[in-house]
C-alpha cells in the first residue's frame, strides 16, 4: 500500500500525515454525478527519515501486512462473534442468549486485539519513505 501526503506533525521519530482518501470514481468525482468529496485522513506515520511539517511524502505499508491487519480487525471478530453463538446453541440456550454468548467472545477479541496492537504496533505502521517535496523554505 502506498499513499501520498503532507506532514501535518513531526517529533520523536513520528509524524501525522494527511492523505486524501480515494473515492470509488477514481478522483473523478465531477464526472461521476455520484455526489462524493474526498475526505483527509489523517496516518499516524513511522518517520525514520526527518521528514519535517509541510514536507510532501510517501507512506508505505506492505501489502502483506495491511492485509494481515485486515483480517486481524475485521474477520477474526466476526468469526468470535459467530463462534460463540454457535458456542451458545451447542450449549443449548435460547436464541438471545446465542447472540449474547457471540456478542460477549466479540468483545473478548477486540480486547485481545487491543493488547496485541501494543505489543505489535511497531509491525504495522505505516512508514514515510521518501520526501518527494519540501514544504519549508
Amino acid at each position: 500500500m502506498r499513499e501520498i501526503g503532507i506532514v501535518t506533525e513531526c517529533g520523536n521519530g513520528r509524524a501525522k500525515v494527511a492523505v486524501l482518501r480515494r473515492s470509488a470514481c477514481g478522483e473523478n468525482c465531477a464526472g461521476c454525478s455520484g455526489g462524493c468529496t474526498p475526505t483527509k485522513s489523517i496516518i499516524a506515520a513511522r518517520n525514520d527519515i526527518g521528514a519535517e511539517c509541510g514536507d510532501r511524502v510517501l507512506l508505505e505499508l506492505e501489502d502483506r501486512r495491511a492485509l494481515s491487519a485486515a483480517v486481524l480487525v475485521y474477520i477474526l471478530p466476526l468469526t468470535a462473534l459467530f463462534a460463540g453463538a454457535a458456542a451458545g446453541y451447542c450449549a443449548g440456550f435460547a436464541e438471545g442468549w446465542c447472540a449474547l454468548t457471540g456478542a460477549a467472545l466479540m468483545a473478548v477479541c477486540f480486547c485481545v486485539l487491543r493488547i496485541f496492537n501494543r505489543v505489535y504496533a511497531r509491525v504495522f505502521c505505516v512508514e514515510i519513505k521518501q520526501i518527494l517535496s519540501s514544504g519549508h523554505k
